[in-house]
């Protein structure tokens, strides 16, 4: 396992391979120096306009108080038992993240980044709000829905799918996400 070290300013490597799968952490953090470079352009790209940094200040600038990471870099064994991810996720090759901003509720965190990229000042691979049903309660006993956004890198994307702006809802009887495009940005 390597020792944590800071990818850029406001992002550290043990924040961005956290993993809620507490038997597989160790191993999510044994990264070759490829992964730790990938690491560090998610946190802050050589393209200021893409990235965790930008997406920060963005978040920060519209009145949040930080980007809270849920999930960044996952090594396949992590990301194979993470129900719904995909085989091709580039949160395995660290050029994707999910997380909240957590004085913002999900959908203004989304729109602040749509909006951004609307008007040339972020860039993503694709961006999602996501949310699925994961059996957690909330305080009060009741059901509660867990809910992020997810963005990655372009880096590796196919380039169809990049500038993609989608939701994502979990379909448990078919143990998926769903997507439905809302809308393709294309970058210069």
């Amino acid at each position: 396992m390597i020792a944590d070290q800071q990818l850029s300013d406001h992002f550290s490597l043990y924040e961005l391979t956290q993993t809620t799968q507490a038997d597989l952490q160790e191993l999510n953090r044994t990264l070759t120096d490829e992964l730790i470079e990938k690491g560090r352009q998610l946190a802050k790209n050589d393209d200021p306009l893409q990235g965790l940094e930008c997406a920060r200040a963005l978040v920060i600038a519209a009145g949040g108080t930080c980007l809270f990471t849920n999930s960044a870099y996952r090594c396949p064994k992590v990301n194979g038992g993470s129900p719904g991810s995909s085989s091709t996720s580039q949160h395995v090759s660290f050029e994707a993240f999910d997380g909240h901003v957590p004085n913002q509720t999900i959908d203004e965190t989304f729109l602040i980044l749509l909006t951004a990229a609307r008007a040339g000042k972020f860039k993503f691979g694709q961006l999602i709000i996501e949310s699925a049903d994961r059996g957690y309660k909330s305080a009060d006993g009741t059901e509660a829905i867990s809910r992020w956004v997810h963005f990655s890198l372009i880096g590796t994307l196919n380039p169809a799918h990049v500038g993609q702006v989608m939701k994502a809802t979990w379909n448990a009887g078919a143990a998926k996400f769903d997507y439905v495009r809302i809308d393709q940005i294309k970058f210069a």
